[in-house]
């Protein structure tokens, strides 16, 4: 790197753009370090040039500081071509040290991408991230950036004008920036969070596409975490959301994001729709690399926008088609985790059962449909027979857990989770005839070996139903990573597992955060083997489920004995579960009735808050003494009864759509940064926590008016 010392720390946050058949990739590119300029090394940005949007070449500097505004760096560049030229939008550093008075966005301005032509200072406050839109709405030139990123809060927010020269124009923004309330977009979740804009917008057919970071606990909280997201803007008001992400759908998993300059990021700069539906996601990763990472258009927009948005997975009608057995002592207490195989259109299942000494045995049921339950066994079809699984101590709960099927040929393996009591929690196999198997002759089950080393809690273990590369695949956990090794034999008399090679872990900041394991066997479908899998949340501290699509992959010889057969790579995975808990226990949440689906939220300040208290006191009084003035008795049962209903049913947060309409028409720039979902929730976690407690006093002091006033005056008149 001796030639281009101007990136030799790194390349990263690349913002692409396509002129004739070339992708132009705008970088930023960091230098190594200057004991004469900043410590960090000089920013400077970097273009190079693609045929396919992933192989570059013919690296250089294209924009490097010239102007007392950015003579300590350029940074993070976002090109859009719009009205015959290229617009690239970066950070300039304008002082040491670094700090809101010095990081400001400019511009610069090229006809061919091969020369600037024109540079400009364009905010004159604290800002970055700025973007413009490839064309104009409404007739006018429209952009979105974040203000205020380094003396926070930050904001995401738009600016319109109708000339290209007003966005360097100090009077358009001081205009701006004293009416910048109403031209946020508040994507915020927490205040302990922080956003900026990522890529320029991609216009659909839905809205305008944007992708962003959201950090997790960037202000405390917790751990920081760097994630992707996406907003869905109106086509014809950018300001309005009309669909977001649940969550990231991107988090540091790679090598590559998870080590470098900065460890643990991944930040996304630039967008391309391709013809094929693919929308291609730049990104930067740790702040040393750039990246590519691939979307389907369709579903990202399905899982944006509400009202499209389908379940996954949709649960049997017949729920549950097990239940305890109060005649069956070994399956009295509970039935649950079961495992299936479908042998000549029969599917078996066998499942985890307790009594009430707490001893796991396995059970056989089996139906023609996998739903309904035709037939089941009233002894155990398996139970425990080692003494790795029989209880060592009186108190505690053993036996045989969690059954995973697989059929291989004529031979049926179970692994299941075999625990003493005493000991941690170790996996097993044991294999019966498939002809047995049918039989019920639960005597031919081969004895049970342990698969998993003595001291280590090792679970969730399967077999894959064909050999990788001459080998068995097997797979297992050790908390918190789904592993897997490779075996010649399943004799584990001589051997067990020693290998944990990783397959996939938890993500931070999101669903799966605290730690996964298998359901079942990988099923082989066209694209690879499909993977249901369960997870835990540190956040919402409850298991869900989803799924995985692991490939395989060859590798000539020369390497380790595992790499010369085949490894086992994760090639695709959900961004969300795919079967949540239907109610969640320690979930402070309501929902709101499903008709009103339309509605919208957002988050209470709390101002409001206290100013709503005062409000209900005074309607209160009014309602009290409201027996005294007959002639405003219709006003007043027209505010209880409004007001209850917003407050008891909707929640304070939550607007219907024609109030919003009515109070917009009254103020036209009136903007409520609104969440869409199709069930309406109002998590009970506010800015503040007394917030919380002022609008629950104000609510309960109105409500207790109101009985007063009823048990006092108004029964006895009638």
């Amino acid at each position: 790197m001796s030639d281009r010392h101007w990136e030799a720390r790194g390349t990263f946050n690349p913002s692409p753009i396509v002129k004739g058949t070339i992708t132009h990739l705008l970088y930023r590119a960091q230098g190594r370090p200057d004991a004469l300029m900043t410590p960090a090394g000089i920013s400077t940005i970097g273009k190079a040039l693609s045929l396919d949007g992933e192989h570059f070449q013919n690296r250089r500097q294209f924009i490097v500081p010239e102007e007392p505004w950015e003579k300590y760096g350029c940074e993070d560049p976002r090109a859009t071509f719009f009205e015959g030229k290229y617009y690239i939008f970066y950070t300039a550093l304008g002082g040491m040290p670094f700090g809101p008075g010095n990081i400001k966005v400019a511009v610069a301005v090229s006809k061919d991408l091969e020369t600037i032509e024109d540079k400009h200072l364009v905010t004159p406050f604290n800002a970055k991230a700025m973007t413009l839109f490839p064309e104009r709405i409404g007739g006018k030139i429209t952009v979105i950036l974040t203000a205020h990123t380094d003396e926070p809060p930050a904001r995401i927010a738009i600016a319109q004008c109708d000339n290209i020269e007003e966005l360097w124009d100090l009077s358009f923004w001081e205009k701006w920036k004293a009416e910048m309330g109403e031209h946020v977009i508040n994507p915020l979740r927490f205040d302990h969070d922080h956003v900026e804009v990522g890529s320029a917008p991609i216009k659909t057919k839905e809205g305008w596409l944007l992708f962003y970071s959201y950090i997790h606990n960037y202000f405390g909280g917790g751990e920081r975490v760097f994630g992707v997201e996406a907003l869905l803007l109106d086509l014809k008001d950018p300001h309005a959301i009309v669909g977001r992400s649940k969550g990231p759908i991107m988090v540091p998993e790679e090598i590559y994001e998870r080590y470098g300059a900065v460890p643990n990021i991944v930040f996304p700069s630039g967008a391309l729709l391709n013809k094929n539906g693919r929308v291609d996601l730049y990104y930067g990763g740790a702040d040393t690399v750039c990246a590519k990472a691939s979307l389907n258009l369709p579903d990202l927009l399905n899982a944006l926008i509400p009202e499209r948005r389908v379940d996954l997975v949709e649960r049997a009608k017949g729920n549950p088609i097990l239940r305890p057995v109060a005649a069956h002592p070994w399956e009295s207490a509970a039935v649950f985790n079961p495992a299936a195989v479908d042998i000549d259109g029969v599917v078996h299942l066998l499942y985890r059962a307790m009594g009430a000494d707490n001893t796991s045995v396995i059970g056989h049921a089996t139906s023609k449909n996998g739903i309904k339950i035709t037939s089941r066994d009233a002894e155990p079809a398996y139970v425990p027979r080692e003494p790795f699984e029989k209880r060592q101590q009186d108190g505690t709960a053993s036996g045989c857990e969690d059954p995973r099927l697989t059929r291989i040929g004529q031979t049926l393996y179970m692994a299941y989770t075999a625990f003493d009591g005493k000991n941690p929690w170790r996996a097993a196999l044991t294999s019966i005839a498939v002809k047995d198997f049918v039989a019920k002759k639960w005597d031919k089950w081969s004895s049970p070996q342990l698969v998993t080393p003595d001291p280590v809690q090792d679970k969730d273990t399967a077999l894959l139903p064909e050999k990788v590369g001459g080998q068995y695949m097997v797979l297992h956990r050790i908390d918190p990573l789904l592993c897997a090794d490779f075996l010649d034999t399943l004799d584990f008399k001589k051997s067990r597992l020693t290998r944990c090679i990783e397959i996939m872990g938890p993500r931070p900041g999101m669903w799966d955060s605290k730690k996964i394991g298998i359901a079942g066997p990988p099923l082989k479908t066209k694209k690879g083997w499909l993977l249901i899998y369960h997870a835990l949340s540190l956040s919402l501290s409850r298991s869900t489920s989803a799924w995985a699509r692991c490939a395989t992959r060859s590798f000539p010889a020369g390497r380790s004995r595992a790499a010369t057969r085949c490894t086992c790579t994760t090639a695709a995975r959900t961004p969300w579960s795919a079967l949540p808990p239907c109610r969640s226990k320690n979930s402070s949440r309501f929902y709101c009735p499903k008709i009103w689906k339309t509605d919208m939220r957002r988050k209470v300040t709390h101002a409001e808050a206290v100013a709503v208290f005062f409000l209900h006191c005074v309607v209160g009084i009014i309602i009290f003494f409201g027996w005294l003035w007959p002639a405003i008795w219709p006003l007043y049962i027209t505010i209880i009864t409004y007001t209850l209903f917003q407050n008891w049913i909707l929640g304070y947060c939550i607007l219907s759509k024609w109030e919003f309409s009515l109070r917009r028409m009254l103020n036209p720039k009136l903007r409520y940064q609104y969440n869409f979902t199709t069930y309406y929730t109002y998590k009970l976690t506010h800015r503040r926590l007394s917030t919380r407690f002022v609008q629950i006093a104000g609510t309960c002091f109105l409500t207790a008016s109101l009985g007063i006033q009823l048990y006092f005056h108004t029964l006895p008149i009638l």
